[in-house]
Order: structure tokens, then sequence, then C-alpha cells
């Protein structure tokens, strides 16, 4: 079994030198993008991996459950709870109680800056529109 050497740097008077691992021995070399081009995602998959499963809508004070890291809507999850389904919505392990919730703001954050930009999408769509009808009626 051959032993995976980190990259560790050996230092001389002259410049850093590394030693490579068999992976990086093995792979090709790929070509660095240095334009400033936008990368566009399709929005469907991003909202819907943001969306609770129970209400289908996005998330809201998101809560991560501790035993399978499925996410949900924080009104959503305690509902389920109360309704004496002690189990995961998603994939159904074990949630006896609210103990093995945690709230989850760095999703909480993606979501607002989604609902942001949906807010100004909706502005400049009724601009384009009250545009449109403008020249129409010229």
């Amino acid at each position: 079994m051959s032993q995976r050497i980190s990259k560790k740097p050996h230092i001389s008077n002259e410049s850093i030198l590394y030693e490579l691992n068999d992976y990086d021995r093995q792979r090709k070399t790929q070509t660095l993008i240095e334009d400033d081009r936008l990368q566009r995602i399709p929005a469907d998959p991003v909202l819907k991996s943001l969306s609770c499963p129970i209400c289908l809508d996005l998330f809201n004070r998101t809560m991560v459950t501790t035993t399978c890291l499925h996410r949900f809507c924080a009104d959503c999850i305690y509902r389920w709870l109360k309704s004496e389904n002690k189990v995961c919505p998603t994939c159904r392990k074990v949630l006896k109680s609210k103990r093995y919730l945690r709230s989850d703001i760095r999703t909480d954050s993606l979501v607002d800056m989604i609902k942001k930009q949906q807010v100004k999408t909706n502005e400049l769509s009724q601009l384009y529109k009250e545009q449109q009808q403008q020249q129409e009626n010229e």
C-alpha cells in the first residue's frame, strides 16, 4: 500500500520545493480561467435545495436535524413534531424532540440573499413591462 505524502515544503535557501503525492504526479495540468465572465446556473435546482420539504416554500428560520442533517422551516418542523410524528419527514430517522434540531444561520443568509434578488428582479420586470406599455401607447 503506497503511503500518501502531503505537500509539505522542503525549505532551501533558494526556493521552496514541494514533495508530490501519487495523485499529484498522475494528474494533468488544468488551464486557469482568467476571464471576468459570470457563470450562470439554473435557478430551479438552487431554489429546490433551499425549499422546505414540508411547506415547499423557501426556508423561514431554517432548522437542521442533528441526526440526518435535513433542513426544514422552524414552524414546519415544530408543528410536525407536535403532531406525534417523532421522525424526520424526509428520511424517517428518529427525532425524539426539539433537542435534535439546530438553527442554520448560513442557509438563512442564502435564502435572504435570494429573496432580495427576487424582489429586485420583480421590480425590474415591472419597470420593463411599464416601459413596453408606454412604447405601445405612443
